[in-house]
């Protein structure tokens, strides 16, 4: 059995309009390093490629302390509602 995983990167877009990956983005160390204390990066990642796979989406709770994100949390994709404003198109999700 074969098994892939996708990588995700952050890029920032240079003048020229080429990119470089984001590796100083404050998000960087979450995704590829630990996304919370119980999860590694790459277990991460496949949970939520599956999720998609298997659920239409993955979807991950951006736990905060003040401003800064310290910790991504994967939430079940049947536990996410996804809304979309009338008036605005906006969407927003909210967990049950």
């Amino acid at each position: 059995m074969k098994c892939s995983l996708a990588a995700l990167h952050a890029f920032k877009r240079r003048d020229d309009n080429g990119k470089d990956r984001a590796t100083d983005h404050p998000l960087y160390k979450l995704i590829h390093h630990r996304p919370n204390a119980w999860t590694s990066a790459a277990q991460f990642v496949m949970q939520l490629e599956q999720d998609c796979i298997t659920d239409g989406g993955g979807y991950a709770l951006a736990n905060r302390s003040g401003d800064k994100i310290v910790e991504l949390i994967r939430l079940a994709p049947r536990s996410v509602c996804i809304e979309t404003d009338d008036a605005t198109l906006e969407r927003s999700t909210k967990s049950h």
